[in-house]
């Protein structure tokens, strides 16, 4: 007889997903030693840099700000740095956008495209996407390809510049050749989806496999993904699972999610409903509806877990206050199994788990 809650929906296909789908912008600031190699080594910028290579950043500051006050240009990169990235200090736009401002002033790349981030990631009140293009672009001419992919991302969401899914191209290519994860992984997607480009698959895995390689974690899961099709002998579903293994410890849900079901459908690799459980369980945490309507099906089924009604309502519960309606559904059919005490803990539970997994979810990456 089949259970009465609704089912395990099947494996998830990969779904179109365009250039723009990041709902998130990653705008690219490198650590400001990325560019020492540049910088003279004299007494006090020197003394500074040693500083911030140690993490003595009360060090650094002192003599950061020592030397930006005497107008030179590292120095007030430096300086605006530590105030953008909050390294010894608290983290301060206003303190961080004038130092950056004197050292892009000057020329300064590295300070042009890190003064086109903090334009475009201020408070909404303070952002400037104009700016920041104008920066990024200034930055991007010099070959900063840090720049080059920030301009990429204002092309392809149309930030501060007419939309352009060309000019997005353009730019992702040129910091992909600078072997930047983050624009290997957008050419990838252009090749896949055939984006300013004809669709190439054989592309799309050669540019997320550089990525992916990297460590870049939306790479390995869209490489996982892409290997799940079979495109050749080399790219198979033991190859997939993988790659999607890799993604999942950096906190991606929807790779947690699709190796949850892969592992509960043996593709790739055995099946192992323990395994499936623990990858909804990391997504659950984070959030996801979807998955803790999942992780409630494996406590109502005892599936890779013992059964217990009490830890499937409080799932289907939370899965149902973000709008699933088979979580609802679940909900009453796994309440009519349920005593009046099983009822009483399964709500209890449910209030505190709504604060720590719905209103402040766990970041599996951080």
């Amino acid at each position: 007889m089949a259970p009465p809650w609704p089912r395990e929906p099947s494996l998830n296909h990969r779904e179109n997903h365009p250039l723009v789908a990041q709902a998130k912008l990653d705008f690219l600031y490198p650590s400001p030693l990325q560019f020492t190699s540049t910088i003279p080594t004299w007494a006090g910028l020197g003394d500074g840099v040693e500083a911030f290579k140690r993490q003595d950043y009360a060090i650094a500051l002192r003599e950061f700000s020592l030397l930006a006050e005497q107008g030179d240009a590292d120095a007030q990169f430096f300086l605006g740095s530590l105030y953008h990235q909050g390294d010894g200090v608290n983290v301060d736009y206003a303190k961080a956008k004038p130092w950056l401002s004197k050292a892009a002033g000057q020329g300064h790349t590295a300070a042009l495209n890190a003064l086109g981030v903090v334009n475009a990631t201020q408070s909404k009140k303070k952002r400037d996407y104009l700016q920041a293009a104008k920066c990024f672009q200034a930055a991007a001419n010099k070959g900063i390809p840090e720049a080059q992919y920030n301009l990429g991302l204002l092309f392809s969401h149309g930030l501060g510049l007419d939309p352009s899914p060309t000019q997005a191209a353009h730019w992702f290519q040129k910091a992909a050749e600078h072997n930047i994860a983050a624009a290997q992984h957008k050419v990838g997607m252009l090749y896949e989806k055939g984006i300013a480009t004809q669709a190439r698959p054989d592309e799309a895995i050669k540019w997320y496999t550089k990525a992916a390689e990297q460590g870049y974690g939306p790479a390995q899961h869209d490489l996982g993904m892409l290997c799940l099709q079979g495109l050749d002998e080399d790219h198979d579903e033991e190859t997939a699972v993988h790659w999607l293994e890799q993604a999942a410890k950096q906190g991606l849900i929807e790779s947690q999610t699709q190796l949850a079901a892969l592992y509960d459908e043996g593709r790739g690799t055995d099946r192992d409903p323990l395994k499936s459980f623990s990858c909804y369980s990391q997504a659950a945490e984070q959030g996801d509806a979807s998955a803790q309507l999942a992780l409630g099906r494996k406590y109502a089924d005892g599936m890779g877990v013992p059964q217990d009604f009490i830890m499937a309502y409080v799932w289907f519960n939370l899965a149902g206050a973000q709008g699933l309606e088979d979580a609802g559904r679940a909900r009453e059919a796994v309440l009519k199994l349920m005593t009046a005490r099983q009822i009483e803990q399964g709500q209890e539970m449910s209030r505190d788990y709504f604060t720590r997994f719905v209103v402040n979810p766990h970041n599996a990456a951080s």
